[in-house]
């Protein structure tokens, strides 16, 4: 059975004490379903790729967390 991994991404005004909690709250909750070995938890913290905006300072579709 292939199983995805959980990819984690936060906004930019996200504190940390919550993106702590939340990454300690994924990592439990796939140790008690028993898939610790099985899944992985990518945290991609604010994800942006490079060109994340066009010349006017817009959001590209799917180019970050942002949009």
């Amino acid at each position: 059975m292939k199983i995805k991994p959980i990819n984690v991404v936060f906004d930019s005004n996200v504190p940390n004490s919550l993106k702590n909690a939340t990454s300690m709250a994924v990592s439990q909750l796939v140790n008690l379903a028993g898939l610790t070995y099985q899944m992985s938890i990518n945290n991609y913290g604010v994800w942006r790729q490079e060109d994340w905006q066009d010349e006017q300072g817009n959001l590209l579709p799917f180019h970050s967390v942002d949009w």
